[in-house]
């Protein structure tokens, strides 16, 4: 989305989606385990049935969590 609260990723393979995944970020109130109060809700997570047990789900979810912790987030 344009204001950053949502980034999504894509594998493609061959112009074909192979797999997806995507972050929201919210702001809540800070607490202890979160001091930032800026937090990452992964979804739209999805590997097609043709894809699956190759390590893209597992590429997509560090990608997901690298950029969570570039946005500031302290939960994902």
């Amino acid at each position: 989305m344009a204001d950053g609260t949502f980034i999504s990723w894509l594998a493609v393979d061959s112009g074909r989606i192979a797999a997806t995944s995507g972050i929201s970020i919210v702001e809540k109130p800070p607490y202890f385990g979160c001091p930032s109060g800026k937090i990452g809700l992964l979804s739209s997570m999805y590997t097609d049935p043709a894809y699956r047990r190759m390590g893209i789900a597992k590429q997509l979810l560090s990608r997901v969590v690298k950029e969570a912790k570039n946005r500031g987030c302290g939960v994902v």
